[in-house]
């Protein structure tokens, strides 16, 4: 028996994503997540690391397992920033390096979200509706809202 996991697979996954836009770093957001929602998110290390494009990509990421409801959640950041050296020439002998930056995503299907929270097990319309209200109430967080996750095309990131 070989531990292959599939594209059928992965587009059958049983999980929910909310989708969040704020200003704050990844540690502040899942503090604030722990204290306001009563989560206890824990840093994955080491981060993330795909090939996406070509370009090595670190994303961080939090994880937090509800015992009492079944429920896994994954708060992970869409966007790493590479950050390139380039020499340019200024004449014979002096060169000046310049620096590049592009970004990468995770889902970029959904590139203007920073960070991607996945829900992974059932949880009540009612209970996400509740979740989504007070993650919209913290402040640095500009908004949350749910995304059908069947429109992401690299779910298979969203696996770890």
């Amino acid at each position: 028996m070989s531990n292959i996991l599939s594209l059928c697979e992965v587009e059958e996954c049983d999980f929910e994503v909310i989708a969040l836009h704020t200003v704050l770093p990844d540690y502040k957001l899942a503090f604030l997540l722990n204290t306001k929602l009563g989560f206890n998110f824990n840093r994955v290390i080491p981060d993330l690391d795909y090939k996406i494009d070509g370009k090595e990509a670190f994303f961080s990421a939090f994880e937090y397992q509800d015992k009492k409801i079944l429920t896994d959640w994954c708060l992970i950041a869409n966007k790493f920033n590479i950050n390139a050296t380039e020499g340019n020439s200024l004449g014979l002998f002096r060169s000046e390096a310049t620096f590049a930056s592009t970004c990468v995503y995770l889902q970029p299907e959904i590139k203007q979200v920073d960070f991607i929270l996945k829900i992974g097990g059932d949880v009540l319309d009612k209970t996400k509706k509740e979740i989504l209200q007070e993650i919209n109430k913290i402040e640095g967080v500009i908004t949350a809202y749910l995304v059908d996750s069947k429109k992401l095309k690299h779910k298979e990131y969203l696996i770890f």
